[in-house]
């Protein structure tokens, strides 16, 4: 079946379900393969179902492949989702980092989190204050001008989870504010975790 109508056209075809529709700019639709493409004024759509979906809407784009890549991007804002392996966010001077089951890194203005799953290790900095959290320890390397502090305290279980539950590790106070001595065996271990962090933070910043 066919239409044209001024400056409108239609075409159906049915059994193959195709529609093609022209009205001052495109309609597209073409279901069974399922592609859709529009372009109205500044704004395009196109959605291929089951493995691409495309939309470019003035200065916003979005791509998505499913099952494996999330593409996003929208004025200064950028998304990519990687499934199952990586996440990527980058939104102005903020940048996430995510690859799951392993590592979770975060940059937003001068603050910057990592956090290995697992062995648990969080490393946050924050202008002068970097803080490192090795499960089972808790490593403070506090830089401010030319002072730097070094705090290495072992933490119970009760505590693994501090750096959510900052203000009820009342444990954590206690033994990080008396003057327990630190075996040489656990500074050891905990200045090795952080030898290997900033490592790694060195690799991952050359590779980004």
């Amino acid at each position: 079946m066919f239409l044209v109508t001024g400056s409108t056209m239609f075409l159906v075809v049915t059994g193959s379900t195709m529609f093609l529709v022209v009205t001052g700019s495109i309609i597209f639709l073409a279901t069974g393969s399922s592609m859709f493409l529009v372009v109205t004024g500044s704004t395009m759509f196109l959605v291929v179902t089951g493995s691409i979906i495309f939309l470019v809407t003035g200065s916003t784009m979005f791509l998505v492949v499913t099952g494996s890549i999330i593409f996003l991007v929208t004025g200064s804002t950028m998304f990519l989702v990687v499934t199952g392996s990586i996440i990527f966010l980058v939104t102005g001077s903020t940048m996430f980092l995510v690859v799951t089951g392993s590592i979770i890194f975060l940059v937003t203005g001068s603050t910057m989190f990592l956090v290995l799953t697992g062995s648990t290790k969080f490393l946050v900095v924050t202008d002068s204050i970097i803080v490192l959290v090795v499960t089972g320890y808790i490593i403070f390397l506090v830089l401010t001008g030319s002072t730097m502090f070094l705090v290495v305290t072992h933490c119970n279980v009760l505590c693994s989870n501090w750096f959510y539950n900052f203000p009820c590790c009342s444990q954590f106070y206690n033994v990080l504010f008396s003057n327990e001595r630190i075996s040489p065996v656990a500074l050891y271990e905990a200045l090795v975790a952080l030898a290997s962090v900033f490592l790694f933070l060195q690799h991952s910043g050359s590779s980004l």
